[in-house]
């Protein structure tokens, strides 16, 4: 087992606050691209309106955006289970200053490509699912495109550890915590 810590990176307020402005400008994209995939998939006149039904749906999407969440630790829970891991869950404020929940093994050490399968899984199943049901025209598609594409703005915080765990040496393990990493020799 690796016994020289090389590197401890938590986040500070101003990593967090770049966290937030690449969180919003993915949100941003994503709904876009999930919009996208909706139109291709359902031509013709879309429009939007607010009546108590749709605010209803309004609703109905914020806890799918809840539901979501949850589902999103839980595949980072499986992920480490496959590997031999116990997963712990729990919220934190990252840099102080942005909420998070999070799925961790405490004092678990990973190799590069374990750490960044059980980084991305959520962000990958939770992608192709949306966009499967969307494409498909199943019913009610369209009020998947703001959930999925807020969920996937909001993995912002795996996208940079993985960034940071790519970026260790080649046979460095790393420690996943749960407010940052570990790197160790």
């Amino acid at each position: 087992m690796a016994t020289e810590l090389i590197e401890e990176w938590i986040p500070d307020t101003k990593t967090a606050m770049l966290m937030n402005v690449g969180g919003i400008i993915s949100t941003f994209g994503a709904i876009l691209g999930f919009a996208t995939l909706y139109s291709v998939a359902h031509p013709g006149p879309h429009t939007i309106e607010f009546s108590a039904r749709e605010l209803g749906f309004l609703l109905g999407s914020l806890l799918l955006i809840l539901f979501l969440m949850v589902v999103h630790e839980l595949l980072h829970g499986f992920a480490l289970r496959t590997l031999g891991h116990k997963p712990k869950y729990g919220a934190t404020m990252v840099g102080g200053v942005m909420p998070a929940f999070y799925c961790t093994a405490p004092g678990a050490r990973l190799r590069k490509a374990g750490f960044t399968y059980v980084a991305l899984l959520p962000g990958i199943v939770l992608v192709i699912v949306p966009a499967v049901y969307i494409l498909a025209g199943l019913p009610l598609a369209g009020w998947l495109v703001v959930p999925a594409g807020v969920l996937l703005g909001g993995a912002i915080g795996d996208w940079f550890m993985t960034y940071k765990a790519l970026r260790a040496p080649k046979f460095a393990q790393i420690e996943d915590m749960k407010d940052g990493l570990r790197i160790w020799r």
